[in-house]
């Protein structure tokens, strides 16, 4: 089966319109959604990380690694290891992704984020992070790598044969609102184009 990366990114006026439908949960995401939320709460807690700005030019997300305190690089690794320890159970679940494909769950490995994952994601204004979870996916026709934690809408509990009902609910959802929005008439002048009854004057105004 050909690997590919995983590069369904949710439009902001998806989320904008159903909220909840596009919501991270950690609940959702049974241990895996665990230990990122533990890290995430870690991270916001810690007076040794609290000692360093969190905004502006001199985040603490976009100092170098080698110049941070030793204490915040032992405390990572060891979050590390034993989330990878616990979350090997993971392997072999059910996942719903963003655009609505469920797969299993192949592979769920934490590891410190680089210097250039995580000035990303404080420009994107996530919560502060020092680790990243490489996901990959296998659907019965594609095999996913560098799924991201917020590419994933859900994970079975339990090492399910067939999608839970939650996630089938949720599955049938994702893709009638990805259906809708791909085929949503913006304007009078959008369904005139796919019609193709603008005149090439008109075309070039719009």
């Amino acid at each position: 089966m050909k690997r590919q990366n995983y590069n369904f990114d949710i439009p902001e006026h998806w989320y904008k319109s159903e909220p909840d439908l596009w919501a991270w949960s950690p609940d959702h995401l049974s241990t895996l959604g665990i230990c990122i939320d533990r890290h995430e709460e870690w991270a916001d807690e810690d007076p040794v990380v609290n000692s360093y700005p969190r905004t502006g030019s001199q985040s603490i997300s976009l100092i170098p690694w080698h110049e941070l305190d030793d204490d915040i690089i032992v405390e990572c690794q060891s979050q590390i290891f034993a989330y990878n320890d616990v979350c090997t159970n993971e392997v072999g679940k059910l996942a719903l992704l963003n655009n609505g494909e469920v797969g299993t769950l192949r592979k769920v490995e934490f590891r410190l984020a680089t210097d250039q994952e995580r000035a990303m994601s404080h420009a994107a204004l996530f919560p502060t992070s020092f680790i990243v979870c490489g996901i990959e996916v296998e659907t019965p026709e594609k095999y996913y790598e560098k799924v991201r934690d917020y590419d994933v809408r859900f994970v079975d509990h339990e090492q399910a044969l067939m999608p839970s009902v939650d996630m089938r609910s949720l599955q049938v959802k994702i893709i009638r609102t990805i259906h809708r929005e791909k085929n949503k008439i913006v304007s009078l002048e959008e369904w005139k184009r796919k019609k193709g009854l603008l005149k090439e004057s008109e075309t070039e105004d719009v």
